[in-house]
């Protein structure tokens, strides 16, 4: 922090103490601003005029707890620009007034401090800032070069001037009536805020801090209908555009290294039938302590949207100490109108103890998209330390005939930890609105670890990323696409559903690996219709359910998958009488140990399938299971297997199984190169069993074919284009020139491309094949007789007694020389080894004396 920030922060936490003996407001004498105290109202008249714009200096500008500040100007003003050109804080405990719908700008780049008794009484927008100066397009109006400025603008401002080392903008107040519903399933608006806030603009106008650091300590912001922004920056031009609501500002042109801070229940609140929406954007930004930024929104115009930008980090932290309410950043759409999105963009991104980031969506139509666009780290963690079934989370609802938002992450790394979750949930006893998708774009991890095994583990959920639905909606689905997936210790990614309506799919694709492991957690990817909260959701809505939706598909496409341990599954499954979904793995290997389980399992309806393919190997080791059944009246599943090597230890009680009790039991396919340590069997046993059994029903049936793998995938495609021989064949060379030549081949080649193959270059075997013919020699074959176990390369030839040519080597350590075909004309020496070989084959005979 540097020296001049430090000290405007004591100054301002100093002001809290002396409000009072600090209180004044002193015209600099630059514009001709007037100010007419009377005991603790100040009344502003004067200054300079430039069209609709009115423009006041001050040296101080401080209004004491009940006191005022009133402009009191013309109602034809639509711009008031106020200065601050001493080296003072404006330290506000009081009302600041202005006459009609003027927009009022205060410029002090030393420090302004709002009380907590602070109140706004303007009919135009605010906007507070300790920029230096305000920018015009023909001008500057300074606060530290007051003199400098000859001509006011009749324009309207395009930005705001910061400096290097701007002051803090802090809001004070007793913390913000907040709270939620007690039962936000089926209650909306999930989060009120009754009473007024600390500072609070017109309906339809801008609310708007830029520093410095901005700091919200248990104080209230709002702008119904309208707009707020917060932003800390520096050294640089914080853009001003005006529109309908108010103001627009743009960070681009400026640095933005200076913090956001909400806490101590504070809250930013732009709700209403229209909203500006929110924009907070700064270097580190924090929620905590029970605080929120809120839009709400009521009617059917279009709205825009709630945007966090953080140059370093986002965090979202704890719950309010007394009223158990989570910090949050939230967005309810409770209309028919447009739904607005949120966005957060950061290079680090963390929520912690209890935080929230929640879309509700009440209405019909599209829900709110959640954007997190986080360069680094997203970290969703824990639960409130004071109320543990309050988890961190991070997600879309939908409890209407609408649709839920989706939630796009896209970063480097990505964990969810200690029974944190992220999730799309859609629900209804009267609408079939549906889920909206999770979509996680890591590129390098995505980690999912359950909470710490405690005494209270049972009150606490696991860690998950999810899409579920209840009643008729569909849930939407849960797709991740990274490099490594780890799912751990009773982390779970699943879809799920407890109606009638449809769970979603769960995709993964993960190009170096997938592990799931944790031994007696319950660690799993899955999709699943689920009995067990139906009693629960009957009890808080008083109305029934029967489970008849369908499961969704699980697919994972990765080069390695691991599950090991007891309770870590890849499952679908249906307890009521839906589908089961099916089960779907493409993969370089498949390592399943200690339990580790993949599994279609239904009661009444139809199994789900397993097809799992694998270009390596699949392993199952230690009571680890590949089963598709059927517990009650529905049928088994199908397994389809197609791996180059399916491998178990027989006596370690590896199954493959396609079971069912009443129903039928379900067939099974492998395509495999072999089979080692399972074997099948009619029923299961102890040992590493194959069935396909049904203890009421008919039995399936077990397929075992070989693996045959796609042969185009061997293939390389040829050159259709002819080599032109002329480029490939030299021209012959002069003869009687020192060197070597040798020949290696079978024949079957002329001497040249222009000659026939002569009757001596025909092809010869003479690959030894007495391994393979034994000592008989069929009639009619030519005789190989092997004069020793080694040849020697001839280097000479010579004329036999019989006209016969034979090739021959010499003695060692001489030398021969031979006709060369070496262009270049040198010579060259070869040395034979000390032993040389003869080979007699038909009519030739190749000589060579062993020496």
């Amino acid at each position: 922090m540097s020296q001049k920030s430090l000290l405007s922060s004591i100054l301002l936490a100093l002001g809290l103490l002396s409000t009072s003996a600090q209180a004044q407001v002193t015209p600099d004498g630059t514009v001709g601003t007037v100010v007419t105290p009377a005991g603790t109202t100040f009344t502003i008249t004067g200054g300079t005029t430039a069209g609709t714009n009115l423009f006041h200096s001050f040296s101080d500008f401080s209004v004491p707890t009940g006191g005022a500040a009133i402009f009191n100007n013309n109602t034809n003003i639509a711009n008031i620009f106020s200065r601050v050109t001493g080296g003072s804080i404006s330290n506000i405990d009081g009302a600041i007034q202005a006459a009609g719908t003027a927009n009022l700008f205060l410029l002090n780049p030393n420090g302004i401090l709002f009380g907590s008794n602070a109140s706004l009484q303007i009919g135009g927008s605010f906007l507070a800032t300790t920029a230096d100066s305000m920018v015009f397009a023909d001008s500057l109006f300074s606060a530290t070069q007051p003199n400098a400025t000859t001509l006011l603008s009749i324009n309207v401002p395009i930005g705001l001037q910061m400096g290097a080392n701007p002051g803090d903008i802090q809001v004070t107040g007793t913390g913000q009536a907040l709270f939620t519903n007690i039962d936000p399933l089926f209650a909306f608006p999930a989060i009120r805020l009754p009473g007024p806030a600390n500072l609070e603009v017109a309906p339809g106008k801008t609310l708007a801090l830029v520093g410095g650091n901005v700091t919200l300590q248990g104080s209230g912001l709002r702008a119904t209908n309208g707009r707020i922004e917060l932003g800390g920056a520096s050294n640089g031009i914080v853009g001003l555009q005006p529109d309908l609501l108010g103001w627009k500002l743009d960070y681009t042109r400026a640095l933005a290294d200076r913090d956001i801070i909400l806490k101590s229940q504070s809250a930013v609140d732009a709700s209403g039938l229209i909203s500006g929406g929110i924009q907070l954007v700064g270097r580190q930004i924090q929620v905590r302590d029970g605080s929120i930024a809120l839009m709400q929104l009521f009617g059917n115009a279009p709205t825009a949207e709630v945007r966090v930008t953080a140059t370093e980090r986002v965090e979202v932290d704890g719950f309010d100490p007394t009223k158990l309410l989570a910090s949050r950043i939230a967005l309810e759409n409770l209309s028919s109108g447009e739904a607005s999105d949120l966005t957060v963009t950061a290079p680090e991104l963390a929520i912690r103890n209890g935080g929230e980031i929640t879309l509700y969506h009440l209405s019909p139509g599209r829900g709110s998209n959640m954007n997190l666009n986080i360069a680094n780290s997203v970290l969703i963690s824990g639960r409130s330390p004071l109320n543990i079934s309050r988890s961190s989370r991070l997600g879309t609802a939908a409890l209407g005939p609408g649709v839920a938002g989706n939630v796009n992450i896209t970063t480097k790394n990505l964990r969810v930890d200690e029974g944190a979750l992220i999730g799309s949930f859609a629900g209804s006893p009267f609408t079939t609105g549906s889920g909206g998708d999770v979509i996680i774009n890591a590129t390098d991890s995505v980690e999912i670890v359950g909470p710490p095994l405690t005494n209270q583990s049972a009150l606490i959920d696991s860690s998950s990323i999810n899409s579920s639905t209840f009643g008729r909606s569909d849930a939407g689905r849960v797709a991740i696409d990274t490099a490594r997936l780890i799912v751990r210790d009773g982390g779970g990614i699943f879809t799920s559903t407890v109606g009638s309506g449809n769970a979603g799919e769960v995709l993964v694709n993960a190009s170096e690996s997938v592990s799931l492991s944790g031994a007696g957690r319950n660690t799993s990817i899955s999709s699943a219709a689920t009995i067990s909260p139906i009693q629960d959701i009957q009890q808080a809505s008083g109305l029934s359910f029967v489970l008849s939706g369908n499961a969704g598909q699980v697919a994972i496409n990765t080069p390695n998958l691991s599950v090991t341990g007891i309770g870590s599954t890849i499952s679908v499954a249906n307890e009521g009488i839906g589908f089961a979904g099916d089960v779907e793995v493409n993969a370089g290997s498949i390592f399943l140990d200690d339990g580790g389980t993949i599994l279609a399992s239904t009661a009444f309806g139809e199994g789900g399938n397993i097809i799992l393919q694998t270009s390596d190997l699949l392993l199952l080791r230690n009571g680890s299971q590949i089963s598709a059944t059927a517990g009650g009246t529905g049928n088994g599943g199908n397994i389809t297997i197609q791996s180059p090597f399916i491998v178990a230890v027989p006596t370690e009680n590896s199954d493959i199984t396609a079971n069912a009790f009443a129903g039928n039991g379900g067939n099974i396919q492998i395509a495999t190169n072999g089979i080692f340590g399972l074997q099948f069997r009619p029923q299961l046993t102890p040992l590493s069993d194959i069935t396909a059994s049904s203890q009421l029903g008919v039995s399936g049936i077990v397929n075992i074919s070989e693996f045959i793998t796609d042969p185009s995938s061997g293939l390389t495609e040829l050159s259709t284009t002819l080599a032109d021989s002329s480029t490939q064949i030299k021209s012959d060379c002069s003869a009687s020139q020192g060197g070597k030549f040798i020949v290696t081949g079978r024949g079957g080649l002329p001497p040249n491309p222009d000659e026939r193959l002569q009757s001596d270059r025909a092809w010869v075997d003479i690959r030894d094949l007495s391994e393979f013919r034994g000592e008989a020699t069929k009639s009619g074959e030519q005789s190989m007789e092997r004069i020793d176990a080694q040849g020697v390369e001839a280097n000479s030839w010579r004329t036999n007694d019989r006209g016969n040519v034979e090739l021959v080597a010499v003695m060692p350590n001489t030398e021969a020389s031979i006709p060369s075909v070496n262009c270049a004309g040198t010579s060259s020496k070869f040395h034979t080894p000390s032993e040389s070989f003869s080979w007699k084959m038909g009519n030739l005979r190749t000589s060579i004396p062993k020496i």
